[in-house]
């Protein structure tokens, strides 16, 4: 699917702003926690890193000419013999 540049870039900042309310709630729940709560830290953690991998893959795709961008590989139609 072929999105524009201008819905990317919402896309990243939607994904900025849960990435800065987890970043608060971890702050959170590792200042009030500690031990109690380490699967619910590990959770969050995992949950950022994946936020920050898509924040990483979209703003490649946004800033990224169309020429280099990697091609879909299209059925090659065979020549039928006669």
């Amino acid at each position: 699917m072929i999105r524009t540049k201008s819905y990317i870039l919402r896309e990243i900042k939607r994904l900025e702003k849960r990435k800065k309310k987890l970043g608060i709630e971890l702050y959170i729940l590792q200042k009030t926690g500690g031990g109690v709560l380490q699967l619910a830290i590990a959770n969050n953690q995992k949950e950022v890193l994946k936020i920050e991998g898509k924040i990483e893959a979209h703003n490649w795709t946004a800033f990224t000419s169309e020429k280099d961008l990697p091609k879909i590989k299209t059925k090659i139609k065979k020549e039928e013999k006669k």
